[in-house]
């Protein structure tokens, strides 16, 4: 099974003092322990990374995004340009944000398995992309 893992699901797992913390680290197990492969792209890099910044510090940021990057368990994707066209088509007809209409074009287009994320009412409007809830028993 391949699946993308949401930016906001790394930030959770992260910061302890978020009450999403625990539900997070959970959900990254279980699907480190299905044996998943965690996809990533420079989105969820990028977003991690920046909010990681923001609520700790540089060297903080830095080495826990190579820690996700490097994590065995996860595989970096590249965003290519046909994904990028597309998720703009998708940004302007669904009213989503262009980040995550990059991120879910890429779980369609790479027909990984769904997204995990807790931002649900965004994702749900792409028709095609399996949104598995952050809180969900999946």
């Amino acid at each position: 099974m391949r699946v993308f893992v949401d930016s906001n699901v790394f930030i959770f797992a992260n910061i302890e003092e978020y009450p999403e913390h625990n539900i997070a680290k959970k959900k990254l197990k279980n699907l480190m322990d299905k044996s998943c492969k965690i996809l990533l792209n420079a989105i969820i890099v990028s977003e991690v990374h920046y909010k990681l910044y923001r609520l700790l510090n540089a060297e903080e940021a830095y080495e826990r995004t190579l820690k996700i990057i490097f994590s065995g368990h996860v595989e970096y994707v590249q965003l290519e340009e046909d994904t990028v066209l597309k998720a703009i088509e998708l940004s302007l007809s669904k009213n989503i944000r262009i980040n995550d209409a990059l991120i879910a074009q890429h779980v369609l287009d790479l027909d990984a398995d769904g997204l995990v994320t807790d931002n649900t009412k965004d994702f749900v409007k792409v028709e095609g992309l399996r949104v598995i809830e952050l809180r969900g028993d999946e």
